[in-house]
């Protein structure tokens, strides 16, 4: 939650107000615990198993030839 409040401080205006709300401590409570789930159930979440994966030649089109 950190890196991403930081990194929305340097987006848009909308976003930085998103990235300054996600410093407020209240929220920042919240987000942790949030953000912890997330990255403990990210393989059931959509794009996350190889049924849902992109084919190669769409990723390279996306994303460029070092997309892994």
């Amino acid at each position: 939650p950190d890196a991403i409040a930081a990194l929305l401080a340097g987006s848009g205006r909308l976003w930085r107000i998103a990235g300054a709300g996600l410093r407020f401590p209240p929220v920042r409570a919240v987000a942790w615990p949030a953000y912890r789930w997330v990255a403990r159930n990210r393989h059931r979440m959509p794009g996350g198993t190889a049924a849902c994966s992109l084919p190669q030649e769409t990723r390279d089109r996306l994303y460029g030839p070092s997309a892994g």
